[in-house]
This record gives structure tokens, sequence and C-alpha cells, in this order.
């Protein structure tokens, strides 16, 4: 099972039992090592896979592209090179630039460059 599945069945399951460290160690290994037999889609796991990745990325560096994602997360060759498009459609993300790139055939394109979206600051109602 795929660990952002194991993450929300543990909440789901914590929400409504209390279960020890110890058991909840076990029962996170289980549930990683479950095969399940549901069809995947590999656009979508690609696109979450490689927004991972862009996640990852722009906390380090704090900026990212798609260039810098490809680098890390290839598309695989069975897929439509569109998918890419999905990476960055999530309000995770904020696009902050452009940047012009060279293309393998030498044209030229402008990229977004996004960051990590910044939470709200401070609180939402003001009771003073």
């Amino acid at each position: 099972m795929r660990s952002q599945d194991v993450d929300v069945i543990m909440r789901a399951i914590e929400g409504i039992f209390q279960v020890p460290k110890r058991e909840r160690d076990a029962l996170r290994l289980v549930l990683a090592r479950l095969k399940l037999t549901g069809k995947s889609n590999p656009k979508t796991d690609w696109v979450e896979s490689a927004r991972a990745v862009a996640m990852e990325i722009a906390r380090r560096n704090h900026r990212v592209t798609i260039e810098d994602v490809l680098a890390e997360c290839p598309l695989p060759p069975d897929l439509d090179p569109r998918c890419v498009g999905g990476v960055f459609k999530s309000n995770i993300f904020t696009r902050i630039g452009d940047q012009p790139i060279r293309t393998d055939d030498g044209r030229y394109k402008i990229i977004g460059v996004f960051s990590l979206t910044e939470p709200p600051q401070g609180s939402i109602t003001n009771w003073s």
C-alpha cells in the first residue's frame, strides 16, 4: 500500500481507537505490505509522485520548476507529456515567476517558477 494511503488509514484508526506505539508501528508495517488489487492509474500515480518531489525541491530551494521535477522524477515514456501540467495544479503551490528555457530542438519557451503556498499568518479573527 502507498505510504499516503497508510497515513490516511492510520489517522482514521487513531481517531477512533487509542493505539499504543508498539502496535501502531506494527499496524503501519502490515498496511504498508498490503498488495491492493485496485486499478492504478499511471498518470495519476506519476503526477502524485512528481508533486511530492516538487514539494521537496521547493522546501530545499524555496522555488521549483517542472524542469527541476523532471530531473528527479522523469516522465515514463508511455505517458503523454501533457501530464506534467498537472503537477502544479494544486493549492499547495503558488506561481512566483517565469523562466525561459531552451528546448531540445533549439526553441525557447517560458515555464513557471513556483513556491510552496504560505499559510495565512495570524489569527482569522481578532478577539481583543
